[in-house]
């Protein structure tokens, strides 16, 4: 049996805008997330917060000279190397509340708001890093849609 190609034809949709000074937002809507390489060879900064299919995964990030993640643990803390771009913004965020333990048969699960807390707090170190935060004012301002098709033989 062969395997189906993966992602040969997925067209990516691409919403992004100027977000504060010096930053740009980027969000996949459709897709697979945006290809980063080269961005910290020319001494960009940035944060990605990868998520698929309704489940939020690590934030990549990078302070223009090293590229590193920030990992988060069952129950919603996200941690990053000591001296990183991110620590002096996580001391801020501290520690979420342990949550009770979440069952499943005989298994320890991830507490039901895992997601939505790794989320948040990368929403809050986007803010923070940059200076803006995502508000209505935001979130009514026009950005471009871009449509990215693949190209034939890659």
């Amino acid at each position: 049996m062969v395997a189906p190609s993966v992602g040969v034809d997925v067209v990516t949709r691409i919403w992004a805008g100027p977000h504060a000074d010096g930053w740009t937002h980027v969000l996949t809507i459709s897709g697979p997330p945006p290809v980063i390489n080269g961005l910290t060879e020319a001494g960009l900064r940035f944060l990605q917060i990868r998520t698929m299919d309704a489940l939020v995964y690590d934030l990549l990030y990078s302070d223009g000279v090293a590229t590193a993640w920030a990992t988060q643990r069952w129950y919603g803390e996200v941690t990053a190397d000591p001296g990183s771009m991110l620590e002096p913004y996580l001391r801020e965020v501290g520690r979420p509340v342990m949550p009770e333990a979440a069952h499943s048969g005989s298994w320890i699960t991830e507490p039901e708001n895992h997601g939505r807390v790794c989320l948040e707090t990368y929403l809050f170190l986007a803010g923070r890093m940059s200076g803006r935060f995502i508000d209505r004012g935001w979130l009514s301002e026009k950005r471009h849609l871009y449509t990215v098709t693949p190209v034939a033989g890659t």
